[in-house]
C-alpha cells in the first residue's frame, strides 16, 4: 500500500533552509526598505498614516490586554495572507520593505535616526514578528512546490496537519511579541 502512494513531500532539511532564507531575507527587506531615499512629502504623508493608525490603535487601550489584543489582530492579517500559497511569500518581502520604509519615514519627520533603527533590530518583537512571518512565508513556498508536484488537492490533504501547526504557531509567536510591545507602550509593570 505505501509503495502505491505517489506523495512527493518536501524534505525536512529543504524546509529548513527555506525558512531560514526567509528569515534573512526579510530583514533584509526591512533594511532596505530603511535605506531607501525618501523625499520629505512622501515621509510626511507616510508619518502622518502611521501616527493616525497608532492613534487609533492607542484609542481607549489601557490595559496590557486590550491593546495587546489589537496589536496582535492587526499583525495576524498579515501573516495569515503569508500563508497563501506563492503570493504569501511575495507580500511577507513587500510588507516588511513597507514596514522599514515608514519607520524611515518616523525617523527623518521626527529628527531620530539610528536610535530608533537600534531599538527596533535589539528588541524581541523584531525577531519574534520576523520569526512569525519568515514560518508563514516559507511554507507559502513549500505548499506552492507540494501544489507543482502532487496538484492541490493531494498537497492540501497531506499537508493539512503541518499547515495548521505551523499557523498555531506562527501566531503564538505574534500574541507573544503583541503582548510584549503592549507592555512596553503602555510602560507596565508585571509584579511576581
Amino acid at each position: 500500500m505505501l509503495g502505491n502512494n505517489k506523495y512527493r513531500q518536501v524534505p525536512v532539511k529543504l524546509r529548513i533552509l527555506i525558512l531560514i532564507m526567509h528569515f534573512v531575507i526579510l530583514p533584509l527587506a526591512f533594511f532596505a526598505g530603511y535605506s531607501s531615499r525618501l523625499d520629505f512629502i512622501t515621509a510626511r504623508t507616510l508619518y502622518n498614516s502611521y501616527k493616525a493608525f497608532a492613534t487609533n490603535l492607542l484609542k481607549n487601550a489601557s490595559q496590557v490586554d486590550v491593546l495587546s489584543y489589537r496589536i496582535f489582530f492587526h499583525n495576524a492579517n498579515l501573516v495569515i495572507s503569508c500563508f497563501v500559497p506563492l503570493l504569501g511569500t511575495l507580500n511577507a518581502i513587500y510588507s516588511v520593505y513597507m514596514t522599514g520604509t515608514v519607520l524611515k519615514a518616523v525617523s527623518m519627520i521626527e529628527n531620530v535616526k539610528i536610535s530608533i533603527l537600534f531599538h527596533v533590530l535589539t528588541s524581541p518583537i523584531f525577531w519574534l514578528e520576523f520569526l512569525s512571518i519568515s514560518i508563514a512565508s516559507s511554507e507559502s513556498i513549500v505548499i506552492t512546490i507540494l501544489m507543482i508536484k502532487n496538484g492541490f488537492n493531494k498537497a492540501a490533504q497531506e499537508e493539512s496537519g503541518v499547515f495548521l501547526g505551523l499557523i498555531l504557531l506562527s501566531l503564538s509567536l505574534l500574541l507573544l511579541s503583541a503582548t510584549i510591545e503592549a507592555i512596553e507602550i503602555l510602560g507596565a509593570h508585571i509584579a511576581f
